[in-house]
């Protein structure tokens, strides 16, 4: 195959990339056709040259229009007929799709692209083949008057060669028969359908009536879902791309969801296997936590000194390539001491980090059981007892000399939210605490619970420690956030496992009055997530019987729930920390295919990491048979949203001077020195190989600036395009002025810290000292706007008062960066701004993405009238499902993007023309891992 592709290569070389102009040709087997008749089409491509200057045929689509009384395909007349030139279909030469969109509609979509290489292809193509032959049927009883003529055409027409560059065509071609005998009445329009497929964007924003149901390679995609659209639909949209990382089969008998939450992160998931069933004297499945992704999964079992399984195992905690978890060994062996313990799988081998042997610090006897091991930054935290009843929150470092610290114990008098504090002789201490600790950075949460006083039958609270500080953040003196009238949580409110991200805790609490999901780092900072008085998304019911753990990362809170009543609708549901928070369905019955149903479903509290959820589904793909139930693990990754306008949401993070206003979002007025900035609250994983497609608009005007000056052209000072990985994560913002809301501002001496690292698109209105001129666009790293790593002046002004349309395309494979602005919403052949830039290695792990903008003794409003945006990252390029492999499932989920009517997120524009069409496909192809789309291992 290497020497195959270097021929390919030469052969390109050689072809001196000439652009081909065939020509598509329908040509009728009969020039009339009377009722009860056949007649049969066939679509040819002339004009290839194979073999000469220009380039073969590797892929097309087209639409065919004609009469929709006409029947497509009839029964017992023979079948549409593929051609051979690019591959038989059943040697597995290439693959093909359909689909006649509605009886009656007078419209047929078909494809076919190549999956052999050059030579294999050249050896095929001559200058002119046939496509397909297509069937049609007059039926009797049509009103179609004698004499008419039937036309056929072609429509949304794209051929590509044999590399995925687009094919320039002819004039699309119509063929035309005629119903015999003499004319009566002339057929009057016949209503061409043109669907929104390769659509050219002249169409595609003129033509509101596109519309059709594609179901190409449905089967292949049960967990792909992809709800992003263009600016076309008023309502914004969240896009979330599922990978089923494992399937484990007939959940029914076992303890099910209970025992297999996963683990994430950085792409990577760690879960524990189901319960064992057990025999008469040994397990017959011994349970084990595996780790990997959809193309890779490693088995951890066994005992550190290989004297045994272990018999039992809890969640793992995963970070960083390394799992924690609690394991019991030889439990079930006879006249063989148990041994218990929290233990580390390190990436090679798996370590004891403390088991039953070990003195209890601060305690009399050694450790007799664990629960709930958490990993963060070479340290664990967990839950710990011993003899006598004792019990108490301990963390461990992983490297050795291990070394015990005691976080709370039956010594530690129990913290309190009440303000002022009760007098000294209201002082208790914990007597047990929650079974699953969890821990970030230096960073502690957990709950605990202590004996009766006074004034309560018994004392529950969620607590956090840091730096020897143990705090409460909410207990039974505590106001419950949102309730009218006033109503303090109770003791049992605090019954399952806290989660902690930079300081922040989300918990689940229990009771009639006040179930539901708090976040916050004190008493004075709760705030609802959701609770039993919460719409679910799609506004139908109330959201109710929510999930023991929730989880949070960079203050977004993943849970699951069930509707309050009816209890039909389990799902994951996300709630983003924007300007006001907002919930949005991850997933729920309406991704698994008809005829499936949720029996369960569950997360842990480290289920977010990035723009990526991890959790488990408990389902049945036959609801009247018990043993079609199975669990999938799956990993939902948010691959994109768009914003048309921003009139109904409130999921973007502003911050400083910025603020939404009515269906835009003002970075800044029109006032002297203010700085603003709104990002999308979740951060996106970015990696290598990760590509991203941004698409807004912005509008600088609407002031007159304090010098005198009349016109808003004089203002200042621009606004900015940022990514960062700031500690302040979404709520980050800079300086105003020269540091348009991001970066450094060396006339007012810089009052707020500048967002770094950064990388900046600023367009900027304002010639400050270090500035060329007034009307730029130019590329900042990391804060330094008086050093532009690449600048463009656009011939028009971009603070006017006009809408300015923005495309900026990034290939992390080439760490390719484009920037295109225009006066229309059209992007432009050529880009403003065309460098290379890595940003995996600006920013590490993640980034967020956002706006900025800032103004000084000149200013402008800054507004943001429309967004989408579009991330993907994975292990090489087209591997859309992550298994590091380039195969014929990733040409099947492009082809069921490219097929999908309305717009197409812009992450699967392979050949990077900016468009998502058949060419893709092609290029697909070329980047194959395995020959002919092979599975790969």
């Amino acid at each position: 195959m290497k020497q195959l592709g270097l021929i390919s290569l030469l052969l390109l070389g050689l072809s001196g990339q000439v652009a081909a102009m065939p020509i598509i040709s329908l040509i009728p087997d009969s020039t009339k056709i009377h009722s009860g008749e056949n007649l049969y089409i066939d679509v040819n491509v002339s004009g290839l040259q194979s073999g000469g200057s220009n380039s073969l045929l590797g892929a097309f689509s087209m639409d065919v229009l004609f009469n929709p009384q006409l029947q497509f395909h009839p029964a017992g007349s023979g079948v549409y007929t593929w051609g051979f030139g690019l591959g038989d279909v059943d040697a597995g030469e290439a693959l093909v799709g359909d689909d006649i969109s509605q009886i009656g509609s007078g419209l047929f979509s078909f494809n076919k692209v190549s999956l052999l290489d050059t030579v294999e292809l050249s050896a095929l193509q001559s200058d002119s083949f046939r496509l397909a032959t297509l069937a049609f049927y007059l039926p009797y009883g049509h009103t179609l008057a004698s004499g008419s003529s039937i036309n056929f055409s072609t429509a949304n027409v794209v051929l590509s060669d044999d590399f995925g560059n687009e094919l320039i065509t002819g004039v699309n071609p119509e063929a035309t028969v005629k119903i015999p005998e003499p004319p009566v009445v002339l057929l009057l329009g016949i209503g061409l359908i043109f669907l929104f497929f390769c659509t050219p964007p002249r169409l595609e924003t003129n033509n509101k009536n596109y519309r059709t149901i594609r179901k190409l390679f449905n089967n292949l995609l049960l967990f792909w879902g992809i709800a992003g659209s263009g600016f076309a639909t008023a309502q914004a949209q969240l896009s979330w791309k599922f990978n089923t990382i494992a399937e484990i089969g007939d959940t029914a008998s076992d303890d099910g969801l209970a025992s297999i939450r996963p683990s994430l992160h950085n792409g990577k998931i760690a879960f524990k296997s189901r319960f064992p069933r057990f025999g008469s004297i040994l397990p017959s499945l011994y349970p084990g936590i595996y780790l990997g992704d959809s193309s890779n999964l490693i088995p951890i079992v066994g005992s550190p000194d290989n004297s045994g399984y272990f018999s039992d195992v809890s969640e793992p905690y995963l970070e960083n390539g390394q799992v924690a978890y609690v394991g019991t060994i030889n439990e079930y062996i006879p006249n063989i001491q148990n041994h218990n313990g929290i233990f580390l799988w390190n990436g090679q081998d798996i370590d004891t980090i403390v088991d039953t042997g070990v003195p209890i610090p601060g305690g009399s006897g050694s450790f007799s059981s664990f629960s709930g091991a958490s990993l963060s930054k070479g340290q664990i935290v967990f839950n710990g007892s011993g003899v006598s009843d004792q019990q108490g929150i301990y963390r461990s470092n992983t490297s050795i000399p291990r070394t015990l610290d005691v976080i709370a114990n039956a010594e530690t008098i129990i913290p309190r939210t009440i303000v002022p504090p009760l007098p000294p002789q209201y002082d208790s201490r914990f007597t047990s605490f929650g079974l699953f600790p969890s821990i970030d950075g230096d960073s502690i949460a957990f709950i605990g619970f202590g004996p009766s006083l006074g004034i309560l039958s018994y004392q529950g609270g969620v607590y956090t420690y840091k730096g020897g500080a143990l705090k409460a953040v909410a207990d039974a003196f505590t106001p419950v956030p949102g309730r009218v009238p006033t109503i303090n949580f109770n003791y049992y409110s605090f019954q399952y496992s806290p989660a902690i991200h930079r300081g922040k805790v989300a918990f689940n609490t229990y009771g009639n009055d006040f179930q539901g999901i708090y976040t916050g780092d004190a008493p004075n900072t709760l705030e609802k997530v959701v609770d039993s008085s919460t719409l679910m998304p799609d506004g139908t019911s109330l959201f109710g019987n929510f999930s023991y753990f929730p989880a949070i990362n960079h203050a977004n809170v993943a849970f699951s729930a069930d509707a309050a009543v009816t209890r039909d609708n389990p799902g994951i549901y996300l709630s983003l920390a924007g300007s006001q928070r907002e919930t949005v369905k991850v997933f729920d019955k309406r991704n698994l295919p008809n005829g499936s149903i949720i029996m369960g479903l569950d997360l842990f509290h480290d289920a977010i990491d990035g723009n990526s959820v991890a959790f488990a589904v408990d389902l049945r793909t036959d609801p009247n048979n018990s043993s079609s139930a199975k669990t999938n693990i799956i990993r939902a990754d948010l691959v994109g949203f768009s914003y048309p306008d921003f009139s109904g949401s409130d999921q973007l993070k502003l911050n400083g001077a910025a603020q939404r206003s009515n269906n835009l979002i003002q970075l800044t007025p029109d006032l002297d020195s203010q700085s603003g900035s709104a990002f999308f609250p979740m951060p996106f994983n970015l990696g290598p190989n990760s590509t991203f497609h941004t698409h807004f608009t912005f509008q600088i005007g609407g002031s007159r600036p304090n010098n005198g000056a009349t016109d808003n052209e004089n203002g200042a000072d621009g606004l900015a395009f940022v990514i960062h990985n700031d500690p302040r994560g979404a709520s980050a913002v800079g300086n105003s002025g020269e540091g348009l809301g991001f970066g450094i501002n060396n006339s007012n001496g810089n009052p707020v810290s500048p967002i770094s690292p950064s990388v900046a698109i600023e367009f900027d209105t304002f010639q400050g000292a270090r500035d060329l001129d007034g009307n730029h666009v130019g590329l900042i790293l990391n804060v330094k706007v008086d050093q532009h790593q690449a600048l463009n002046r656009p011939e028009f002004l971009l603070n006017n008062g006009a809408s300015r349309y923005v495309w900026i395309d990034y290939i992390g494979v080439s760490k390719s960066l484009k920037v295109y602005i225009s006066t229309a919403d059209s992007k432009p052949a050529i880009p403003a701004i065309s460098t290379t830039v890595d940003l995996a290695s600006q920013f590490g792990k993640e980034a967020f993405f956002g706006f900025t903008a800032g103004t000084g003794a000149r200013f402008n409003s800054h507004d943001i009238l429309a967004w989408k945006l579009d991330v993907l990252s994975s292990p090489s390029v087209g591997d859309f499902n992550g298994d590091s492999c380039v195969d014929q499932s990733d040409l099947s989920t492009l082809m069921a993007v490219v097929t999908k009517s309305g717009s197409k997120p812009l992450v699967y524009d392979l050949n990077g023309d900016g468009k998502v069409n058949i060419a893709d496909s092609r290029k697909l192809v070329t980047l194959f891992t395995k020959p002919r789309g092979a599975a790969c291992n």
